[in-house]
């Protein structure tokens, strides 16, 4: 059996005084990425990012894709990678086994590859365009949860592209989209959502008896949480992670101005209890040029037979996902 792997969402102390200390550098990448950091109830626009706390480590997001992480060597000093695909020329894409640059003083380098100067903010602008330009489907999914996390009233969402721990005989690990904090009858409570678009074929019936495969996902996520002890680990994460995200967008006001976060992510980093609500939320996008008609069969087989808890909306709407807890 395998052991069960810990919940981890936070920076320890010696983490965040290293991310202190870079953002006094006046020329460090640090601030470059903070400056383009815009939290959940931001657009991101032209060149904006999202960041999500792993564990001692960060992962920031252009509309869904991994721009960058963010960890720290053997000396604690924190170090940048990115996927090399994002950074090289056209035809050096085109290249099998491309794997991530890292930002070696003002250099990114990659195996096999010329190094690149890192030129600040404006590199990184660059990084962003080619995702934009090769990289982004604009109808996809990971765009359109990128458009949700921009909506005011979605400012509350603390994680993205959430992965559990593998636990007992389950090795590979279930993940959901999104993560936020709600306020349900004054009680601030967890609820894990997954997005997906109307027309995905993952939440409609395949056959008579078929079951949508969005089904097991959510079950995956349900049999987690029933476990002991890991609905306690899951709270704590995210109370540390809520306490962070404060430091980190402090931070990030230095460079960019003062963005607000969240009110729940605030009043959880304040110390207010953390509910777990037991069953995640299927997000269903809406498409302009589908048919309602047509979708009603499946949404009724998986409200009404499988029992899920789901919410249809718009990309521009907010998803209030405490009012199914």
């Amino acid at each position: 059996m395998t052991t069960s792997k810990p919940f981890a969402r936070s920076l320890s102390d010696a983490r965040m005084q290293a991310l202190r200390d870079a953002l006094n550098e006046p020329s460090h990448w640090w601030r470059d990425l903070l400056g383009l950091w815009r939290p959940s109830g931001h657009q991101t626009l032209d060149d904006g990012l999202r960041l999500a706390i792993r564990n001692d480590y960060l992962n920031l997001y252009r509309r869904g894709q991994s721009v960058a992480r963010v960890a720290f060597d053997a000396s604690g000093r924190p170090t940048l990678s990115i996927h090399a695909k994002y950074v090289i020329s056209d035809d050096e894409r085109r290249l099998p086994k491309l794997s991530y640059a890292r930002l070696v003083d003002s250099q990114l380098v990659h195996s096999g590859l010329p190094s690149r100067s890192y030129e600040g903010v404006a590199s990184l602008r660059a990084w962003i365009n080619v995702i934009d330009q090769h990289f982004t489907v604009p109808a996809g999914e990971k765009p359109l949860i990128d458009q949700l996390l921009g909506v005011p009233g979605n400012a509350n969402v603390v994680d993205l592209e959430m992965a559990l721990p593998a636990w007992g005989e389950v090795k590979s690990a279930p993940r959901m989209d999104l993560v936020t904090i709600e306020d349900v009858e004054g009680a601030l409570t967890v609820v894990f959502g997954e997005v997906k678009t109307i027309d995905d074929g993952r939440i409609r019936c395949q056959a008579v008896e078929g079951q949508p495969k969005v089904v097991g996902q959510l079950e995956a996520y349900k049999t987690y949480l029933d476990q002991p002890g890991h609905c306690e680990a899951i709270a704590a994460a995210y109370r540390s992670t809520a306490e962070r995200l404060v430091e980190l967008n402090a931070m990030a006001a230095k460079v960019r101005g003062d963005l607000e976060l969240g009110e729940n992510i605030v009043r959880t980093a304040r110390g207010e209890p953390l509910v777990i609500a037991r069953e995640a939320t299927l997000v269903v996008v809406r498409r302009g040029d589908f048919s309602e008609k047509h979708w009603t069969r499946h949404r009724d087989r998986l409200r009404d037979r499988e029992k899920i808890k789901m919410v249809e909306l718009d990309a521009s709407d907010p998803m209030n996902l405490g009012r199914l807890v």
